[in-house]
């Protein structure tokens, strides 16, 4: 079997880990008030692990939309097959409220693809992936066409 290798808009990175996590959570708040009954305190703890599936939920919708777009522009376009050249490592910082860095890896594959018509040469960044890509199967991978040109003719 293999695995697909989604880029970092299409996966769904975490929702496990939330989805046992609020189970757990609401396992021992439920455990809690049978136990001792329901507390106007517990009423913080009930209302703050709603965010927990609502982040897994809005994670998944935003997997499943760029998948669904991704199979609409290689649907409505004629993509071209490309070699892959090179694949690069590019290192983004994000700063949190208290002025921490925290580094994210980003990998991106660098295709050239060849216009069959003008014999043009043209290369092409993908879009990023979180996982090691030179470390996978690179015929895995979701998206190794690009798209060039509309059925129509237009770009």
């Amino acid at each position: 079997m293999r695995k697909k290798i989604y880029t970092a808009d299409e996966e769904m990175r975490g929702v496990p880990e939330l989805v046992i996590f609020a189970a757990v959570w609401y396992f021992t708040l439920i455990q809690n008030i049978l136990a001792g009954g329901f507390h106007s305190s517990l009423l913080i703890f009930l209302v703050g692990g709603i965010f927990v599936p609502v982040q897994a939920v809005r994670t998944v919708q935003k997997a499943l939309y760029y998948r669904k777009f991704h199979a609409q522009c290689m649907r409505d376009s004629y993509p071209m097959q490309g070699r892959i050249v090179n694949i690069t490592r590019e290192y983004y910082y994000e700063y949190d409220a208290k002025n921490r860095s925290r580094r994210t890896t980003c990998y991106f594959l660098i295709i050239e693809i060849v216009n069959p018509d003008m014999g043009i040469v043209q290369t092409v960044k993908s879009e990023a992936y979180r996982i090691p890509i030179y470390k996978s199967n690179i015929w895995d991978l979701h998206m190794f066409r690009y798209i060039q040109t509309k059925r129509d003719g237009s770009t």
